[in-house]
This record gives C-alpha cells, structure tokens and sequence, in this order.
C-alpha cells in the first residue's frame, strides 16, 4: 500500500485501535453479505463507518474495495503495534483542535506517525509535561517556579505584608 496519511483525528491509541476495529467490522460485514447472497437470502446489512474510518479513506483517495480494506487493516494493525508513543500531562483538559494541532506538529517534525496518550495533572498550574520513550521534559509553571525559588520568594515579599512577631499576637504572651 502506497505511502498514507493518518489524519490528526486519530491521535491517540484508542482513536487507532477503533479505526482498526471498525474496518474489521466493515470486512466481517461483506463476509457475511457475500453469505448470505450465496445461500439465495434477500437481506444484506451496512455497517456504521466511524467519521474517522472516512477521513482516514477520504484523505488518502482510497477506491474502497476488499483488498484495500484488509491492507488498511494490516497498515493500521502495523501501527498499533509499532507507532512511537509520545505521553502529555496537561493541567486541565486539552480540546480537540489543540490535540489535532498537537499531533500534526508532531508528525511533521518526526517525519511519522506518532500516536499520543495525554493525561490531567492540575498541579503542573499551566503548560505541560512530554514523555519519550527515553527523556522526561518539563514544560510546566510549576518547574518555571520551583527553579527560580529565590525570584519567587522575593517577588512574594514585596506584595505580601510582612509576618506579625509572635510576641505581639493575641494571647502570645501566655
């Protein structure tokens, strides 16, 4: 099968494993179609196609035939197996247009066909982590902040008021 193109709606491992999953069905459903004619039935089913299956075929010019279709199948099973999994923790929930955005970037830089897995972690504050096979990345306000602890610290002192020695406190002569 000739060079394709993943769509960024097929971003993550589920996304795949659906897709994969759904040209299944569409095979297993022309199996049973070609049955069912054969023994003189006059019933035959259509399967639901998932927008992504569609994409996947629009986006590629794919003639949709059953040997493309298990060759799509075997292209798709390939990844599952071998795509290059880069992990996100986000501090809140990233929507789709940053993921599809997310995804496209990353494929073009690495020239393949990246498969995500991202992740919420609200004490990150903003920005992100990125998980590679090998290297952990920080990308996050909290590591900006830690890392520059004696800026933050003197920042905070000037806006906060300054503490009230215990002495002076209600009931600190005790």
């Amino acid at each position: 099968m000739a060079q394709l193109k993943l769509p960024s709606s097929i971003a993550t491992k589920s996304d795949l494993v659906a897709v994969l999953r759904n040209v299944e069905v569409v095979l297993d459903n022309y199996v049973e179609n070609r049955i069912r004619q054969q023994e003189g039935v006059d019933f035959s089913s259509r399967p639901d196609v998932t927008s992504n299956l569609a994409k996947l075929i629009a986006e590629n010019k794919l003639a949709v035939s059953v040997e493309v279709l298990k060759s799509l199948a075997e292209w798709l099973e390939h990844l599952n197996q071998h795509a290059p999994v880069v992990r996100f923790t986000f501090a809140s929930d990233p929507d789709e247009e940053f993921i599809a955005r997310l995804v496209d970037w990353l494929r073009t830089q690495t020239g393949q066909f990246v498969i995500i897995r991202f992740g919420i972690q609200p004490t990150i504050a903003a920005g992100c982590l990125m998980y590679t096979p090998g290297k952990r990345y920080d990308f996050s306000l909290r590591s900006r902040l830690l890392s520059s602890g004696a800026v933050f610290a003197k920042s905070l002192a000037k806006i906060l008021p300054a503490p009230v020695p215990a002495a002076q406190t209600a009931g600190g002569d005790q």
